[in-house]
């Protein structure tokens, strides 16, 4: 499963490039970039550790302990990182010049999307631990390539008739 959810890990965060680039002005793929980092921050500062805390804890409890743990730790991780969210986005008209630089504006809705797509990839990791907590690896590797697969559709739905806003639904689609 390495291999497939690997490929889904790059075809989240890079396929939208791809799409953009044929079909927007360069200047807006920077835009988009710049705001896209920024909305970023909840995968990397909440879903991640989440997963290296969550994992290893699911892992040592037998089923029934870890469905009442697990929702616990979903209560918890949505309060906390649905309030990223919420302070991230209000504060990207602000942090994108501060942090990028002047020629950059906060787009609040593309950091919204983006940020909820890091929201949805902790809460999708929570939701799926029987999946991946398994002997089994071979229904991750089908999951990982569905969304592979999805994930491309999505963009080439989107992106040609609305840009980066439909790049970052995508986004926030997929996970």
């Amino acid at each position: 499963p390495l291999t497939a959810t690997t490929l889904a890990a790059w075809t989240l965060t890079l396929s939208d490039r791809v799409f953009l680039e044929a079909s927007v002005p360069i200047a807006e793929i920077g835009e988009y970039g710049a705001n896209y980092r920024l909305g970023s921050v909840t995968l990397v500062l909440f879903a991640t550790p989440l997963v290296l805390a969550w994992l290893p804890v699911a892992q040592r409890l037998t089923p029934d302990e870890r469905r009442a743990t697990q929702r616990t730790w979903i209560r918890w991780y949505l309060l906390i990182a649905g309030a990223a969210v919420a302070a991230i986005t209000a504060a990207s008209l602000f942090l994108v010049p501060l942090v990028f630089g002047s020629s950059y504006e906060g787009l609040p809705d593309i950091v919204f999307l983006i940020a909820c797509s890091g929201l949805f990839g902790g809460f999708a990791i929570l939701i799926s631990t029987p999946l991946l907590v398994s002997e089994s690896t071979f229904r991750l590797a089908v999951v990982a390539l569905f969304s592979v697969v999805f994930n491309v559709t999505v963009n080439f739905l989107l992106i040609p008739p609305f840009g980066v806003r439909g790049a970052a639904f995508a986004t926030a689609l997929s996970y």
